[in-house]
């Protein structure tokens, strides 16, 4: 009569699983994303020799480009440009992932992948990756049509020597924005104990530089007793960035706000709650540094939005961030 014969098979514990790791959180590209940089240098206007952006270099994560410059969707028609030796450019399309061309001095599209991308409300994120030495991604840029929106703080706290400071760098400002009806108009709004709309979407000084200019320098300090920043940001929902009084369905909203920031508790609670319905991109000129409620109110990335009034060329960097094409 036979024994039976038992086998005993140890294995290592684990998993040969594909995917993240245990325990791991997937990244949402469109909250954790790293702003591009230079991108001037990435046009294929800009030669590519010293070769500036070789993107084997970069790690791959997600990021972002400046709004008005998209991948390059079309051969950049020779090598050594986008400031690299090999321009990447996309060829094609399709739900999330873009195939990608690699041109070189011979070939237009000499080698060919796959890459991630992600649509974040009007911006596009992208999985940038290259292997290929002296490679790098190509952008382009369309100029975007704005509507843009100049609060300014005219509180007690600021004070009348940083007030007169404000007015010259917003008048520096609007001398240096494409303003016209078929480009970017600008409202004005100013606020202390409550806000009022100097010029508004819908009038036609909103797209006359003469006559902002002349509304600025007509701007008296109030030195108002409160900041209601939360009612300023109220009455740009709902008095400025409305069909209704001149905003575009076919331009971007910006707000340009000149503030110290200085709130308390409860006011920070207010702005919090008020920023969230404002269908716009944020940038804050601090006037006495950055501080907590600076911070709340400005889109992100954070640093990308916020600027100082007595800062280094700080009207330059704020053109650049709303006008990326004249870079």
């Amino acid at each position: 009569m036979g024994k039976d014969v038992y086998i005993l098979l140890l294995l290592p514990v684990g998993c040969f699983c594909y995917g993240l790791p245990y325990g791991a959180v997937k990244r949402n590209p469109c909250d954790q994303f790293t702003e591009l940089k230079n991108m001037s240098s990435r046009s294929p206007n800009y030669i590519g020799g010293p070769v500036i952006n070789n993107d084997v270099n970069l790690a791959s994560e997600w990021y972002a480009a400046p709004a008005g410059w998209e991948l390059l969707s079309h051969d950049p028609g020779r090598w050594k440009t986008c400031g690299t030796e090999k321009p990447i450019y996309r060829t094609d399309k399709s739900n999330k992932r873009s195939t990608m061309c690699v041109r070189t001095v011979s070939d237009p599209c000499a080698y060919t992948f796959s890459m991630d991308t992600e649509v974040c409300g009007d911006r596009e994120m992208y999985k940038l990756s290259t292997d290929i030495v002296s490679s790098g991604f190509c952008f382009s840029c369309t100029e975007r049509k704005q509507d843009i929106l100049i609060i300014s703080d005219v509180s007690r706290s600021i004070g009348p020597k940083t007030f007169e400071k404000m007015k010259q760098f917003q008048l520096s400002l609007l001398r240096s924005i494409n303003i016209s009806q078929d480009t970017d108009a600008v409202a004005l709004m100013e606020f202390s104990e409550s806000p009022r709309v100097l010029i508004n979407l819908d009038s036609p000084s909103s797209v006359r530089e003469a006559d902002l200019l002349s509304m600025i320098n007509k701007q008296q300090f109030e030195n108002g007793p409160s900041t209601d920043l939360a009612d300023a940001i109220d009455m740009a929902v709902t008095e400025v960035f409305t069909a209704q009084k001149g905003d575009r369905a076919d331009a971007d909203n910006i707000v340009i706000l000149f503030t110290d920031g200085w709130l308390d508790k409860s006011e920070k609670e207010d702005v919090a709650a008020a920023i969230r319905q404002l269908s716009a991109e944020v940038l804050v000129v601090a006037s006495k540094g950055v501080n907590s409620a600076v911070r709340e109110i400005a889109s992100k990335p954070k640093d990308d939005h916020i600027f100082l009034l007595e800062g280094t060329n700080e009207v330059d960097k704020i053109k650049g961030k709303i006008s990326p094409c004249s870079l």
